[in-house]
């Protein structure tokens, strides 16, 4: 509340926060993923001809990302789909 662009938040749910956001302008979209949900390293995007642990889809067929620290590898799954509609609904 000390600057001019602030948006305070008062809703306690997530959807109630993202309709308070959309409603004071600001876009709520997906970006290329660039940072490790799990330690906070940078993601490099893998090659499609490396091989990925059995949990990790084809990087030929599907876009996977690896973090630079801890080797985690990510990708868009049924969860980004979720994150989008649920954006895409504010």
């Amino acid at each position: 509340m000390r600057t001019a662009d602030a948006v305070v938040l008062t809703s306690k749910d997530i959807d109630g926060k993202l309709s308070e956001l959309a409603a004071a302008g600001i876009k709520l979209s997906l970006a290329e993923p660039c940072r490790c949900g799990n330690c906070n390293g940078l993601l490099d995007r893998v090659s499609p001809a490396t091989e990925t642990p059995g949990h990790a889809p084809d990087p030929g067929e599907t876009n996977v990302w690896r973090c630079r620290s801890c080797e985690q590898r990510f990708w868009k799954g049924s969860h980004w789909s979720n994150v989008a509609e649920r954006l895409a609904e504010h």
